[in-house]
């Protein structure tokens, strides 16, 4: 099993034939030429392994994102287009379960 890093970015990617959006983890770079700061897919598959990088359409405009957002912008941008085991992996983490509110 991967060690859990509360600072990994990820980044959603349409699939061409399918159309649904697959989660990616990715990560920042900055080019040395230009120091432009740049977002770099940093897996070849999707969290679901139902996707690899090189079948995508298209990414979301806002990319390289922390947990957090990418739970948001699947719930509010993506809705049912989101892959349903790519989201639920953004809802297994120790950062979630920890701020997840607690029912009696």
């Amino acid at each position: 099993m991967e060690t859990y890093d509360p600072d990994q970015l990820y980044t959603w990617l349409q699939h061409r034939d399918t159309e649904e959006w697959h989660l990616f983890k990715s990560k920042n770079f900055v080019d040395r030429k230009t120091f432009t700061k740049n977002c770099h897919i940093d897996a070849i598959e999707s969290m679901c392994s139902l996707m690899k990088a090189n079948e995508v359409a298209f990414e979301l405009k806002e990319k390289c994102v922390k947990e957090d957002r990418a739970r948001m912008q699947a719930a509010e941008i993506l809705k049912r287009d989101a892959c349903g085991r790519c989201v639920s992996t953004l809802y297994s983490t120790p950062a979630y379960k920890k701020t997840k509110p607690r029912t009696k």
